[in-house]
Protein backbone atom coordinates (compact mmCIF):
# COMPACT_ATOMS: atom_id res chain seq x y z
CA UNK A 1 0.00 0.00 0.00
CA UNK A 2 2.64 2.58 1.47
CA UNK A 3 4.65 1.00 -2.16
CA UNK A 4 1.67 2.35 -4.37
CA UNK A 5 1.41 5.47 -2.71
CA UNK A 6 4.95 6.29 -3.35
CA UNK A 7 4.28 5.58 -7.11
CA UNK A 8 1.74 7.90 -7.14
CA UNK A 9 2.96 10.49 -5.42
CA UNK A 10 6.18 10.32 -7.74
CA UNK A 11 4.31 10.47 -11.09
CA UNK A 12 2.77 13.67 -10.95
CA UNK A 13 6.29 14.96 -9.93
CA UNK A 14 8.50 13.64 -12.82
CA UNK A 15 5.28 14.95 -15.02
CA UNK A 16 5.85 18.02 -13.43
CA UNK A 17 9.45 18.36 -14.22
CA UNK A 18 9.36 17.24 -17.58
CA UNK A 19 6.57 19.81 -18.27
CA UNK A 20 8.92 22.20 -16.78
CA UNK A 21 11.62 21.19 -19.03
CA UNK A 22 9.44 21.57 -21.80
CA UNK A 23 9.08 25.15 -20.85
CA UNK A 24 12.77 25.42 -20.38
CA UNK A 25 13.64 24.03 -24.05
CA UNK A 26 10.43 26.32 -25.54
CA UNK A 27 11.91 29.29 -23.52
CA UNK A 28 16.00 28.41 -25.53
CA UNK A 29 13.53 27.52 -28.96
CA UNK A 30 12.30 31.35 -29.42
CA UNK A 31 15.62 33.02 -27.86
CA UNK A 32 17.68 32.52 -30.72
CA UNK A 33 14.69 34.15 -32.90
CA UNK A 34 13.96 36.88 -30.95
CA UNK A 35 17.65 37.90 -30.52
CA UNK A 36 18.15 37.76 -34.19
CA UNK A 37 14.80 40.17 -34.66
CA UNK A 38 16.36 42.71 -31.60
CA UNK A 39 19.54 42.91 -34.27
CA UNK A 40 17.43 44.78 -36.46
CA UNK A 41 16.94 48.21 -33.59
CA UNK A 42 20.08 47.44 -31.52
CA UNK A 43 23.21 45.74 -31.63
CA UNK A 44 25.09 42.49 -30.32
CA UNK A 45 26.89 44.05 -27.08
CA UNK A 46 23.79 46.28 -25.78
CA UNK A 47 21.34 43.16 -26.53
CA UNK A 48 23.03 40.87 -24.01
CA UNK A 49 24.06 43.94 -21.61
CA UNK A 50 20.11 44.18 -21.44
CA UNK A 51 19.66 40.84 -21.24
CA UNK A 52 21.78 40.11 -17.97
CA UNK A 53 20.50 43.39 -16.58
CA UNK A 54 17.09 42.67 -16.89
CA UNK A 55 17.66 38.75 -15.65
CA UNK A 56 19.80 40.27 -13.00
CA UNK A 57 17.45 42.78 -11.53
CA UNK A 58 14.10 40.27 -11.88
CA UNK A 59 16.24 37.58 -9.81
CA UNK A 60 17.29 40.23 -7.35
CA UNK A 61 13.66 41.44 -6.89
CA UNK A 62 12.90 37.56 -6.49
CA UNK A 63 15.42 37.23 -3.46
CA UNK A 64 14.10 40.15 -1.86
CA UNK A 65 10.42 39.10 -1.96
CA UNK A 66 11.11 35.47 -1.03
CA UNK A 67 14.90 35.29 0.97
CA UNK A 68 14.25 38.85 1.84
CA UNK A 69 17.97 39.82 0.85
CA UNK A 70 20.44 39.93 -1.67
CA UNK A 71 23.81 39.45 -1.27
CA UNK A 72 26.30 41.17 -3.40
CA UNK A 73 29.03 41.34 -0.80
CA UNK A 74 32.31 39.38 -0.30
CA UNK A 75 31.72 37.76 -3.60
CA UNK A 76 33.60 34.50 -4.20
CA UNK A 77 36.45 34.27 -6.60
CA UNK A 78 34.00 31.49 -8.79
CA UNK A 79 31.11 33.47 -8.74
CA UNK A 80 33.44 36.10 -10.07
CA UNK A 81 34.99 34.21 -12.95
CA UNK A 82 31.76 32.47 -13.91
CA UNK A 83 29.76 35.94 -14.38
CA UNK A 84 32.98 36.93 -17.05
CA UNK A 85 32.86 33.24 -19.02
CA UNK A 86 28.63 33.67 -18.97
CA UNK A 87 29.24 37.81 -20.05
CA UNK A 88 31.54 35.93 -22.89
CA UNK A 89 28.80 33.00 -23.55
CA UNK A 90 26.51 36.09 -24.30
CA UNK A 91 28.31 38.07 -26.38
CA UNK A 92 29.50 35.06 -28.18
CA UNK A 93 26.68 33.65 -28.72
CA UNK A 94 24.84 37.05 -30.13
CA UNK A 95 27.66 37.24 -31.92
CA UNK A 96 27.23 34.22 -33.82
CA UNK A 97 23.46 34.61 -34.36
CA UNK A 98 24.21 38.38 -35.69
CA UNK A 99 26.70 36.43 -38.55
CA UNK A 100 24.72 33.82 -38.72
CA UNK A 101 21.25 32.80 -38.68
CA UNK A 102 19.10 31.81 -35.66
CA UNK A 103 18.65 28.28 -36.68
CA UNK A 104 22.63 27.91 -37.32
CA UNK A 105 23.30 29.50 -33.95
CA UNK A 106 21.17 27.07 -32.09
CA UNK A 107 22.26 23.51 -33.43
CA UNK A 108 25.99 25.04 -33.31
CA UNK A 109 25.77 25.43 -29.67
CA UNK A 110 25.22 22.20 -28.57
CA UNK A 111 28.78 21.60 -28.71
CA UNK A 112 28.84 23.34 -25.05
CA UNK A 113 27.43 20.11 -23.56
CA UNK A 114 29.39 18.37 -25.66
CA UNK A 115 32.81 20.17 -24.15
CA UNK A 116 31.42 19.37 -21.01
CA UNK A 117 31.50 16.18 -21.40
CA UNK A 118 35.07 16.14 -22.04
CA UNK A 119 35.73 18.67 -18.77
CA UNK A 120 33.90 15.89 -17.17
CA UNK A 121 36.32 13.47 -18.03
CA UNK A 122 39.69 14.87 -17.90
CA UNK A 123 38.46 17.36 -14.60
CA UNK A 124 35.92 15.13 -12.61
CA UNK A 125 37.99 12.26 -14.18
CA UNK A 126 34.69 10.81 -15.05
CA UNK A 127 34.23 7.32 -17.03
CA UNK A 128 32.27 7.15 -20.23
CA UNK A 129 29.81 4.29 -21.44
CA UNK A 130 30.29 2.65 -24.71
CA UNK A 131 26.86 4.49 -25.49
CA UNK A 132 28.02 7.46 -24.64
CA UNK A 133 30.85 7.39 -26.83
CA UNK A 134 28.72 6.81 -29.52
CA UNK A 135 26.94 9.70 -28.51
CA UNK A 136 29.70 12.01 -28.85
CA UNK A 137 30.48 10.24 -32.44
CA UNK A 138 27.35 10.96 -33.45
CA UNK A 139 27.25 14.28 -32.16
CA UNK A 140 30.71 15.37 -34.28
CA UNK A 141 29.05 13.56 -37.11
CA UNK A 142 26.10 15.39 -37.05
CA UNK A 143 27.87 19.28 -36.01
CA UNK A 144 29.85 18.35 -39.54
CA UNK A 145 27.22 17.19 -41.48
CA UNK A 146 25.14 20.51 -40.64
CA UNK A 147 27.78 22.71 -41.25
CA UNK A 148 28.91 21.18 -44.49
CA UNK A 149 24.80 21.60 -45.94
CA UNK A 150 24.99 25.12 -44.68
CA UNK A 151 27.97 26.25 -46.40
CA UNK A 152 25.74 26.26 -49.97
CA UNK A 153 22.98 28.65 -48.00
CA UNK A 154 25.97 30.94 -46.89
CA UNK A 155 27.83 31.38 -50.15
CA UNK A 156 24.20 31.91 -51.35
CA UNK A 157 23.51 34.51 -48.67
CA UNK A 158 26.88 35.94 -48.04
CA UNK A 159 26.75 35.01 -44.51
CA UNK A 160 30.12 34.74 -42.52
CA UNK A 161 29.48 31.23 -41.68
CA UNK A 162 33.52 30.57 -40.32
CA UNK A 163 33.86 33.62 -38.07
CA UNK A 164 29.85 32.95 -36.81
CA UNK A 165 30.60 29.52 -36.09
CA UNK A 166 34.17 30.54 -34.50
CA UNK A 167 32.30 32.91 -31.97
CA UNK A 168 29.64 30.27 -30.90
CA UNK A 169 32.67 27.80 -30.41
CA UNK A 170 33.97 30.44 -27.95
CA UNK A 171 30.13 30.74 -26.12
CA UNK A 172 29.98 27.14 -26.26
CA UNK A 173 33.37 26.59 -24.53
CA UNK A 174 32.90 29.86 -21.93
CA UNK A 175 29.49 27.93 -20.96
CA UNK A 176 31.27 24.63 -20.08
CA UNK A 177 33.57 26.37 -17.71
CA UNK A 178 30.53 28.53 -16.32
CA UNK A 179 28.94 25.16 -15.68
CA UNK A 180 32.02 23.63 -14.25
CA UNK A 181 32.19 26.61 -11.79
CA UNK A 182 28.52 26.37 -10.97
CA UNK A 183 28.77 22.93 -10.04
CA UNK A 184 31.89 23.39 -8.09
CA UNK A 185 30.26 26.32 -6.38
CA UNK A 186 30.13 26.31 -2.22
CA UNK A 187 26.98 28.76 -2.34
CA UNK A 188 24.21 27.95 -0.44
CA UNK A 189 21.89 28.20 -2.99
CA UNK A 190 21.66 28.01 -6.90
CA UNK A 191 20.23 31.67 -6.81
CA UNK A 192 22.40 33.23 -4.61
CA UNK A 193 25.18 32.51 -6.94
CA UNK A 194 23.69 33.09 -10.35
CA UNK A 195 22.90 36.61 -9.08
CA UNK A 196 26.04 37.33 -8.32
CA UNK A 197 27.03 35.99 -11.40
CA UNK A 198 24.34 37.91 -13.42
CA UNK A 199 26.02 41.58 -11.25
CA UNK A 200 29.53 40.97 -12.54
CA UNK A 201 28.79 39.31 -16.10
CA UNK A 202 26.59 42.97 -16.79
CA UNK A 203 29.37 44.74 -15.25
CA UNK A 204 32.05 43.33 -17.81
CA UNK A 205 29.52 43.48 -20.60
CA UNK A 206 28.61 47.02 -19.97
CA UNK A 207 31.70 48.91 -21.07
CA UNK A 208 30.58 47.54 -25.34
CA UNK A 209 27.07 48.29 -24.58
CA UNK A 210 25.55 51.53 -25.93
CA UNK A 211 23.07 51.92 -22.91
CA UNK A 212 22.32 55.49 -24.66
CA UNK A 213 21.05 53.51 -27.57
CA UNK A 214 18.04 52.64 -25.32
CA UNK A 215 16.53 56.22 -24.90
CA UNK A 216 15.52 56.48 -28.37
CA UNK A 217 13.79 52.86 -29.16
CA UNK A 218 10.52 52.13 -29.40
CA UNK A 219 8.66 50.69 -26.40
CA UNK A 220 7.66 47.46 -28.54
CA UNK A 221 11.57 47.55 -28.86
CA UNK A 222 12.03 47.72 -25.05
CA UNK A 223 9.41 45.22 -24.39
CA UNK A 224 11.27 42.60 -26.75
CA UNK A 225 14.93 43.12 -24.71
CA UNK A 226 12.31 43.31 -21.31
CA UNK A 227 11.38 39.58 -22.96
CA UNK A 228 14.81 38.63 -23.44
CA UNK A 229 15.99 39.27 -20.02
CA UNK A 230 12.41 37.26 -19.04
CA UNK A 231 13.18 34.71 -20.95
CA UNK A 232 16.47 33.67 -19.31
CA UNK A 233 14.82 33.71 -15.95
CA UNK A 234 11.91 31.40 -16.32
CA UNK A 235 14.52 28.72 -18.56
CA UNK A 236 16.96 28.82 -15.83
CA UNK A 237 14.40 28.53 -12.99
CA UNK A 238 12.12 26.12 -14.74
CA UNK A 239 15.29 24.06 -15.63
CA UNK A 240 16.31 23.95 -11.64
CA UNK A 241 12.90 22.98 -10.56
CA UNK A 242 12.80 19.93 -13.32
CA UNK A 243 16.06 18.67 -12.09
CA UNK A 244 14.65 18.67 -8.67
CA UNK A 245 11.32 16.60 -10.06
CA UNK A 246 12.49 14.67 -12.48
CA UNK A 247 15.38 12.22 -13.06
CA UNK A 248 18.22 14.46 -15.00
CA UNK A 249 18.40 11.73 -17.85
CA UNK A 250 14.64 12.67 -19.50
CA UNK A 251 15.36 16.04 -18.41
CA UNK A 252 18.19 16.04 -20.83
CA UNK A 253 16.23 14.66 -23.63
CA UNK A 254 13.53 17.22 -24.08
CA UNK A 255 16.04 20.19 -23.17
CA UNK A 256 18.46 19.13 -26.36
CA UNK A 257 14.99 18.85 -28.70
CA UNK A 258 15.63 23.14 -28.72
CA UNK A 259 17.49 23.35 -31.62
CA UNK A 260 15.33 20.98 -33.53
CA UNK A 261 11.71 23.61 -31.99
CA UNK A 262 13.89 26.61 -33.63
CA UNK A 263 14.04 24.71 -36.73
CA UNK A 264 10.65 23.90 -36.56
CA UNK A 265 9.27 27.44 -35.63
CA UNK A 266 11.84 29.14 -38.32
CA UNK A 267 9.74 26.72 -40.85
CA UNK A 268 6.23 27.70 -39.80
CA UNK A 269 7.06 31.76 -39.60
CA UNK A 270 8.17 31.25 -43.11
CA UNK A 271 5.13 29.59 -44.31
CA UNK A 272 2.88 32.07 -43.27
CA UNK A 273 5.08 34.69 -44.44
CA UNK A 274 5.55 36.12 -41.06
CA UNK A 275 8.78 38.75 -41.98
CA UNK A 276 9.63 40.04 -38.62
CA UNK A 277 12.82 37.67 -38.87
CA UNK A 278 14.12 36.98 -41.92
CA UNK A 279 13.43 33.34 -43.79
CA UNK A 280 16.21 30.53 -43.26
CA UNK A 281 16.89 28.42 -45.83
CA UNK A 282 16.28 25.13 -43.96
CA UNK A 283 16.92 21.91 -46.03
CA UNK A 284 16.02 18.61 -45.56
CA UNK A 285 20.36 17.99 -45.34
CA UNK A 286 19.91 20.78 -42.36
CA UNK A 287 17.42 18.72 -40.50
CA UNK A 288 19.01 15.72 -40.61
CA UNK A 289 22.03 17.28 -39.11
CA UNK A 290 20.41 19.11 -36.80
CA UNK A 291 18.70 15.28 -35.87
CA UNK A 292 22.17 14.01 -35.77
CA UNK A 293 23.76 16.44 -33.39
CA UNK A 294 20.68 16.20 -30.62
CA UNK A 295 20.76 12.63 -31.01
CA UNK A 296 23.99 12.11 -30.42
CA UNK A 297 24.50 15.45 -27.55
CA UNK A 298 21.15 13.10 -26.21
CA UNK A 299 22.85 9.35 -25.89
CA UNK A 300 26.47 11.35 -24.72
CA UNK A 301 24.71 13.40 -21.81
CA UNK A 302 22.81 10.59 -20.42
CA UNK A 303 24.38 8.40 -17.99
CA UNK A 304 23.53 4.99 -17.21
CA UNK A 305 22.04 3.56 -14.23
CA UNK A 306 23.88 1.75 -11.13
CA UNK A 307 22.32 -0.99 -10.84
CA UNK A 308 20.85 -1.59 -7.36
Amino acid sequence: MSATKEISNHYPEKNKGLLLAGITAFCWSLLAIFLKFALKFTDSATIVWSRMFVALLLLSVFLLIKEKGVHFFKPKVSSILAGLFLAVNYFGYMKGIELTTAGNAQVMIQMAPTLLIFIGIFYFKEKLSARQLFGVAVAVFGFYFFYQSQITNALNSNIDLLAGNLWIFIAALTWALFTTLQKTSSYKSLNHFNVVVYLFAAIALTPNANLFSLLTIGWLDLLVLFFLGLNTVIAYGCLGLALKKAPASQVSLIIILNPILTLLLLYIFASLNLDFIEPENISLLNFVGAILVAFGVGLAVIKTKKAS
